[in-house]
């Protein structure tokens, strides 16, 4: 099973592209068929795009945001050692979606 998954991983770390890269690649791929499929100029996509960019700011910020605060919350005070104790107790399957659930909802 080792043997498998080391061979899985060394052709995913060969053959998969670095995230940025794919991400260029994608914009590039969406720039050419909005050219082909509109009549917009190529100056006219790429100001679309900056400003479609743009316009997603609030959303990641507030999504860097959540992500800083849960990280700082689970490292401060009392919170690690109840998540230990909460990792700990072993249920029945369908009771952990019920739990999770709950956790959920009371931050909300």
């Amino acid at each position: 099973m080792q043997r498998t998954i080391n061979v899985v991983i060394r052709l995913f770390d060969r053959y998969m592209p670095e995230p940025f890269a794919f991400g260029v690649l994608m914009t590039l791929v969406a720039m050419v068929l909005t050219f082909g499929a509109t009549q917009a100029s190529p100056m006219e996509i790429v100001v679309a795009w900056g400003d479609g960019l743009s316009s997603l700011l609030s959303f990641i910020t507030q999504v860097c945001l959540t992500i800083m605060f849960a990280y700082a919350l689970g490292h401060l005070g009392p919170v690690p050692r109840l998540l230990q104790r909460l990792a700990g107790v072993q249920l029945f399957p369908h009771c952990c979606n019920t739990h999770c659930m709950r956790g959920s909802w009371a931050l909300c």
